[in-house]
């Protein structure tokens, strides 16, 4: 039935989707009450800054010291002086995370528009046109996002939001110098909060892929030239309380707002050997998956061998990381670090949010559906099974990140929901997507 429907044209989809999201907010924001949470601690933190204080050690707020780099203090000033000059009109602030979560919306949309429907043709095209209705479908159904960025005010929103743009400008062939232009982007969003910390194996690599050496130097300037220059205020005055709290990475949270460990007791939670067993497994499936992705990329093209031999010249444009490769390379990398986390608290949700029906259709929906079309099983159309797999996992996501507080029960199906998904990505490696944009003169490379 679905193969003699008309796939639905991007464009009206992505507007109707804005519309009825821009409604949902104006009734979240009209109807729900406020909770505060974190904000009236973000605004005592920024005072501290705000009337002078360079000293990280110093500065902190009713749920304790600032633990954020220097970005976070100069985008939630402007929102504190925007907010009434003081932060007490919180209302303001929410029409402004409103702006923050549409925006965000239409930035996710290009992604999977150039990730799914550009370059397209025939029946790829008229597949990849509704999995991308499905996928904005499914971004617009979460209760805890809306909540997260309309009732909650986190920072964690506002780098989701940077971090979103950099993959855009990644994809986006069209933007001069896209590399650099992305990495500054990129960079701004770790000044915000550093979990976007979490995509730089994937960074390093996609730089490799797409760029010279020397670009790739450039890029990784530019990162650091960004921290330098944010952070200046702190470096040059208490260079040692800024690197320490700013990028606490030993940092141990409260076991009353983790999501996805509560099943086990709060000892073991809090236990050293847990926290090294995670790291250890982090590290290990990230040195798996990329080369995996090293493993695809040879297949196809060998843009590696090719840099060490001529370190100034870019890769050929055969060898340009095609959008939906790189969309896979970013969000897989980090959903890994995101999976092995030792706790993930309510507002951590928005870091993966937006990857989840990408992820999902590539590592799971895609297997499943060519495994229907090699068995004598029935099998529906593609899009049933894209659209079935994504439900199942970011439902059980979604469960886990509304239940408050997280019980054994919920963090169980989180878990289950996120172990499907790493053997997914881990087994899988990425197989099935062409690494490298075949294009050329406006011409698709035909392969055997």
């Amino acid at each position: 039935m679905l193969s003699s429907i008309p796939p639905p044209s991007p464009l009206p989809t992505l507007a109707l989707v804005l519309f009825l999201e821009s409604l949902l907010s104006y009734v979240i924001l009209t109807k729900v009450p406020y909770t505060e949470i974190d904000w009236v601690a973000y605004m005592s933190e920024v005072s501290g800054y705000v009337h002078g204080e360079r000293n990280y050690y110093n500065l902190s707020g009713a749920t304790g010291p600032l633990v954020y780099p220097a970005g976070f203090l100069y985008v939630y000033e402007w929102m504190r002086w925007y907010a009434g000059g003081d932060g007490r009109d919180v209302r303001k602030a929410q029409w402004v995370f409103v702006g923050v979560y549409i925006t965000n919306r239409v930035i996710v949309a290009g992604i999977y528009k150039k990730a799914m429907v550009d370059g397209r043709k025939g029946r790829d095209l008229a597949v990849g046109k509704w999995k991308y209705l499905i996928s904005l479908v499914l971004l617009t159904l979460s209760k805890r996002v809306h909540s997260l960025y309309s009732l909650r005010l986190f920072n964690d929103c506002i780098t989701v939001l940077l971090m979103n743009l950099a993959i855009l400008i990644f994809i986006s062939p069209s933007v001069p110098f896209r590399n650099h232009v992305a990495s500054l982007v990129y960079s701004l969003s770790v000044s915000v909060k550093m979990n976007s910390l979490l995509y730089a194996p994937a960074v390093l690599l996609l730089y490799l892929q797409s760029s010279s050496v020397a670009s790739t130097i450039a890029s990784l300037s530019i990162c650091a030239g960004v921290q330098l220059a944010l952070g200046y205020p702190f470096l040059s005055t208490f260079p040692v309380p800024y690197l320490r709290k700013a990028f606490e990475l030993d940092r141990v949270f409260f076991y009353k707002w983790t999501v996805n460990l509560k099943f086990l007791p709060e000892a073991v939670f809090l236990s050293k050997p847990l926290s090294l067993l995670l790291l250890a497994a982090h590290v290990a499936s990230i040195i798996y998956l990329i080369s995996s992705f090293l493993t695809l990329a040879k297949s196809q093209s060998k843009p590696l061998r090719n840099l060490l031999v001529r370190p100034l010249s870019p890769p050929p444009p055969s060898s340009t990381p095609n959008p939906q490769y790189v969309c896979y390379l970013l969000w897989s990398t980090h959903f890994l670090g995101i999976a092995f986390a030792r706790t993930l608290h309510y507002q951590f949700y928005a870091w993966y949010f937006d990857s989840l029906p990408l992820l999902t259709m590539v590592a799971i929906g895609q297997p499943f559906v060519s495994f229907l079309s090699r068995s004598s099983f029935p099998s529906p159309h593609p899009i049933v099974s894209y659209g079935a797999t994504s439900l199942l996992v970011m439902g059980m996501v979604e469960y886990a990140f509304n239940v408050y507080p997280a019980s054994k029960t919920s963090s169980g199906i989180l878990q289950a929901a996120h172990g499907g998904l790493v053997v997914a990505v881990l087994i899988g490696g990425g197989k099935g997507i062409n690494v490298f944009d075949t294009k050329k003169k406006g011409k698709h490379k035909k392969t055997k």
